[in-house]
C-alpha cells in the first residue's frame, strides 16, 4: 500500500459505522441478520470500499470491535488481497460536564491482535456505582436498568419495552458514558503510538458547545488529550492548524496555547451510518492525507498536520499540478537499448517523481547525479557542459562511452514524453523544460562568493529571477538589470533631491543645536562686550570740530555741478543693475525650459523604445 512515488494526496474516511453499531439505518443489524444475510452485507462493504476513491477507511461503531473483527475475517476468509487500508475504531461518550452527551472516539492500528483491541475494550469503564463496570454488552444493558422511567420515555422507551433486553441494550447505548480515568487505563493496555483520541469540536455532540468559561480545566483537558480533532467549518481548521486570518487574529494564540501548544489536524468524515454513504462527505467536506494509508502515515499527520491534512475539494497544491501538468514530471525511465552489447547492466530503472520532491539522498556514487543529469538532458537544460555523470571524464568517456548503450525518458504529468540516448547532445535550440544546476557548476560558483565582483553565482541568479517575470512586465528589458535600472531611474533621481534637501536640513538643525548651547550664548555676551567697548573708544575718540568753510560761489557751483554728474551716474548704474537682474532672470528660466525639454525628449524616447 505504500506508493513507490511516496507521500501523496489521497481521501480518507475515518468516520464509518457497520451494522454491529447500535446507531445503524441502513436496514438491520448484525444481531438482527441471519448468517447468509450477515455474508451478504459484509460483501457489501468490501464491494462498496473496492469501489470507493477513499483509500483509508476507520470503523467507527459505537461501543464495539465487533463490525470490524466481522468485516476482517470475512476478507481474510475470501484470500483477497486488497490496496484499501481499514482502522479499528470505537466512538464513545465520555464524562463532561456538559447537558448532551460528548461524543469521543479512538482509532487504532491495524496491526493490533484480537486479543490487544479486547484488552483496550475491557479496560474501559461505564460510569455508574462507586467504580462503574468494564465495558460490555452486559454492563450497558446493567447501565439502562438503573434509569428512572422518565429518562426511559426521554429516549422514546415505555416502561413495557423496559422488559426486553433488547431495547435495555439499546437504551444502555445511547446514554451510558465511560470514565476518563479508564480511557487513560485503556491506552496503557496496548503499545505506544497504536491509538490516537480524535475529538468531534462543531460535528455532532462535539466540543466546541463545552462552556469553556464556565468549566476551564475541561475545556483544557479534551482540548490537550485529543490529537485530532473532527471539524467542518473551515473557520476552526484554520484554529487548529495555527493558521492566522482576520477574523481569529485576536484570540487564536490562546486557542493553541489551549490545545497544548502546537497545531493538530482536523479532519472530517463521512459519519456513514448506511453503506450507501460510505466515502460521501457532508457538504463535500472531503478529507484529505497526505501520507501512505498506514497508521504509521497517520502518526506522520499528527506530527505535521499543517502540511500533510486538508478538507475541502482538493488541495491546493494537487490543483496547481491538475492545472499546470506539462510542468511536473511523472516518470523518469532508464533502459538498455535493444541493440546494446555492453555487458554491464548499469540502468533498469523506472522512477516515479512525487510532486513535491525537494531532495534527493544517498552516498556517493549511488546514482544521484545520474538521475539528475539524465533529467537535465531531457529536459534541455543549458548548464550541460557541466554534467558531473554525462561527462566526457565520466560515463561519456570516448573511449567506451557507455552513454551509447542507454536511453532515457521522460514522462510528463500531462503523458507527453521526451526521450533520448544518453550520450545524445542537448540542443539549445530546445527550450529549457527545467532550470538544473549541476554539482559541478555548483561548485564553481560557490568559490567565487567571496570576490567583490559580480560572479557567476550572482549572474545564474538573476538568471534565474529574471525568467520569472512575465514577459509582459519585462518592458522590452532584456536582463534583470536594465530592467532594473529602467524602473528605478526616477526613484534614484527623487531620491538624490531627497538627499540634497535632507542635507540642508541637518546643517541647520547642527547649527541650531550649537546655538542652543550655553557656550554660544557667552560667545554672543563676550562680542556684544567687545562692541560696547569699542564704541565707547570711538565716543571718547571723537575728531575736533571742523569749522564749515565760508560760503565760496566759485566752488560752491563746483561742488552742486559734481553733484548732480554724480547723481546721474548712480541713477544710470541703478538702471543698468536693473537690466542685467532681468537679463539673468530670462536666462534662468529659458535653462530650465530647455532642461525640462531634454528630460521629456530622453523619456519620450525610453517609452517609445519600451514600446517597440
Amino acid at each position: 500500500m505504500n506508493n513507490p512515488r511516496g507521500s501523496i494526496w489521497r481521501k480518507w474516511d475515518l468516520h464509518i459505522r457497520t451494522p454491529a453499531s447500535f446507531h445503524w439505518n441502513g436496514g438491520k443489524r448484525f444481531c438482527e441478520m441471519t448468517e447468509a444475510e450477515k455474508e451478504a452485507a459484509l460483501d457489501e462493504i468490501v464491494q462498496k470500499v473496492k469501489q470507493s476513491d477513499i483509500v483509508a477507511f476507520g470503523v467507527m461503531d459505537y461501543w464495539t470491535f465487533d463490525g470490524y473483527w466481522a468485516l476482517r475475517d470475512h476478507i481474510v476468509s475470501k484470500g483477497e488481497p486488497s490496496d484499501k487500508t481499514i482502522f479499528p475504531g470505537m466512538e464513545l461518550r465520555i464524562e463532561a460536564p456538559v447537558d448532551y452527551r460528548l461524543n469521543i472516539q479512538v482509532i487504532l492500528s491495524d496491526s493490533l491482535t484480537k486479543q490487544q483491541l479486547q484488552d483496550f475494550k475491557g479496560a474501559l469503564r461505564v460510569g455508574f456505582g462507586m467504580e462503574g463496570r468494564p465495558l460490555s454488552d452486559e454492563s450497558l444493558v446493567e447501565f439502562a436498568r438503573t434509569l428512572d422511567k422518565d429518562i426511559a420515555k426521554k429516549y422514546g422507551f415505555s416502561h413495557q419495552d423496559l422488559n426486553l433486553e433488547e431495547n435495555l441494550l439499546q437504551l444502555g447505548s445511547m446514554t451510558a458514558k465511560i470514565t476518563r480515568e479508564s480511557l487513560r487505563e485503556a491506552l496503557k493496555q496496548i503499545p505506544e503510538k497504536t491509538c490516537l483520541i480524535i475529538m468531534p469540536y462543531d460535528t455532532s455532540d462535539g466540543l466546541k458547545d463545552l462552556d469553556w468559561e464556565k468549566h476551564p480545566y475541561d475545556d483544557s483537558y479534551f482540548m490537550q488529550s485529543a490529537h485530532i480533532f473532527e471539524t467542518r467549518d473551515p473557520a476552526n481548521v484554520d484554529l487548529f492548524s495555527n493558521c492566522v486570518t482576520d477574523q481569529n487574529r485576536h484570540f487564536i494564540a490562546n486557542f493553541l496555547k489551549t490545545m497544548g501548544g502546537k497545531p493538530k489536524p482536523a479532519i472530517s468524515g463521512s459519519d456513514a451510518h448506511k453503506f450507501a454513504d460510505y466515502g460521501v462527505f457532508p457538504s463535500n467536506r472531503i478529507t484529505w492525507i497526505k501520507a501512505d494509508p498506514t497508521f504509521e502515515g497517520l502518526l506522520l499527520v499528527v506530527n505535521e498536520p499543517q502540511g500533510r491534512s486538508f478538507i475541502g475539494d482538493i488541495p491546493p497544491k494537487l490543483a496547481l499540478v491538475q492545472q499546470n501538468r506539462t510542468k511536473y514530471i511523472e516518470t523518469v525511465e532508464i533502459k538498455r537499448k535493444p541493440e546494446a552489447k555492453l555487458s554491464e547492466l548499469w540502468f533498469d530503472n523506472t522512477i516515479p517523481i512525487n510532486p513535491d520532491l525537494i531532495a534527493v539522498i544517498g552516498n556517493k556514487g549511488k546514482g544521484k547525479s545520474a538521475l539528475t543529469d539524465v533529467i537535465g538532458l531531457l529536459a534541455n537544460t543549458k548548464q550541460h557542459r557541466e554534467f558531473t555523470f554525462l561527462s566526457p571524464r565520466n560515463f561519456r568517456q570516448p573511449k567506451e562511452n557507455k552513454a551509447k548503450h542507454f536511453y532515457a525518458t521522460l514522462t510528463w504529468a500531462s503523458s507527453s514524453q521526451t526521450a533520448k540516448g544518453l550520450e545524445e547532445i542537448v540542443d539549445e535550440q530546445q527550450p529549457e523544460l527545467v532550470k538544473y544546476i549541476p554539482q559541478n557548476f555548483l561548485e564553481t560558483i560557490c568559490t567565487q562568493l567571496s570576490g567583490i565582483e559580480e560572479t557567476e553565482f550572482d549572474r545564474e541568479l538573476k538568471k534565474v529571477i529574471f525568467s520569472h517575470v512575465d514577459s509582459a512586465n519585462r518592458l522590452g528589458k532584456a536582463s534583470l538589470d536594465d530592467l532594473i535600472e529602467y524602473k528605478t531611474t526616477e526613484a534614484n533621481e527623487e531620491l538624490q533631491i531627497l538627499k540634497q534637501e535632507m542635507h540642508k536640513i541637518n546643517e541647520e538643525i547642527v547649527s541650531l543645536e550649537a546655538k542652543s548651547q550655553p557656550e554660544h550664548r557667552q560667545g554672543i555676551e563676550n562680542l556684544l562686550k567687545l562692541k560696547r567697548d569699542e564704541l565707547g573708544a570711538h565716543e571718547n575718540s571723537k575728531p575736533e570740530v571742523v569749522e564749515e568753510p565760508t560760503n565760496d560761489p566759485q566752488k560752491q557751483e563746483a561742488i552742486s555741478r559734481v553733484a548732480t554728474l554724480l547723481a546721474d551716474a548712480k541713477n544710470n548704474l541703478a538702471e543698468y543693475e536693473k537690466q542685467i537682474a532681468a537679463a539673468a532672470g530670462d536666462q534662468a528660466r529659458h535653462a530650465q525650459l530647455i532642461s525640462v525639454v531634454d528630460k521629456l525628449v530622453a523619456k519620450l524616447t525610453t517609452l517609445n523604445n519600451a514600446l517597440n
